[in-house]
């Protein structure tokens, strides 16, 4: 049986989703043809910010995990995400973190891995863990591992000898990537999306390297 589209609004990717308010009032893929359409025909390889040139914005996730037909992989390489975001504060004073705890990102996930999209995580971390990534942590397997994504951790010191972007990123089918800015602080900033081959095979080979040497989940012990 064929999974049911996702209803909900305000589907984004991770950290994104409380920091930038994307979205509102749109259903899943309810413009994903159109970013289909435009990502994969004449203009798509050309090496350009494509979207950002276009409309001055990049799509929300939602749109372009519409377009994936096998893979997504993320890394993450910073020590704290948004810490404005109510759910880490309400966890930092003791609060109840709610199951699923973004039930967008959980129907958004459950749908596309249904459909064959590989989800992979990977966290390159500072030991001893900050308070943030003590709470991704704590937080990964009702909001990650049971949606349907692999998750793996590197300690920083781990990750010497390896030459990564100093962004992070996503990357679609190898071949579309979304980089990620956040202000010291943590708080997001924006997006950028870019189809340059050299830039794609760089961070998929950089993603890779870390995910070789990188641990489970299920077998991370943070320091």
């Amino acid at each position: 049986m064929a999974p049911q589209r996702p209803s909900a609004a305000r589907i984004e990717a991770g950290h994104e989703l409380t920091a930038s308010g994307a979205g509102g009032g749109q259903v899943l893929v309810s413009l994903g043809e159109a970013a289909a359409e435009l990502l994969v025909g004449s203009r798509f390889g050309r090496g350009q910010s494509y979207w950002r040139r276009l409309a001055g914005t990049v799509p929300p996730f939602r749109e372009l995990i519409a377009t994936a037909t096998t893979s997504a992989v993320h890394l993450e390489s910073r020590d704290v995400y948004t810490p404005s975001d109510p759910l880490y504060q309400d966890w930092l004073a003791g609060g109840h973190v709610p199951v699923p705890m973004l039930p967008e990102w959980h129907e958004l996930v459950s749908f596309h891995a249904a459909r064959g999209v590989r989800f992979r995580r990977a966290r390159i971390v500072s030991e001893p863990l900050s308070d943030y990534i003590r709470y991704e942590h704590y937080i990964t397997d009702e909001s990650n591992v049971a949606d349907g994504e692999e998750i793996r951790w590197l300690p920083r010191k781990r990750a010497g000898g390896l030459l990564v972007p100093a962004n992070d990123f996503w990357v679609l089918d190898g071949r579309l990537v979304r980089f990620g800015y956040f202000a010291g602080d943590g708080e997001f900033v924006e997006h950028e999306l870019t189809d340059a081959p050299e830039i794609a095979a760089a961070c998929s080979e950089a993603f890779e390297r870390v995910w070789e040497i990188a641990t489970p989940h299920a077998d991370y012990r943070p320091a």
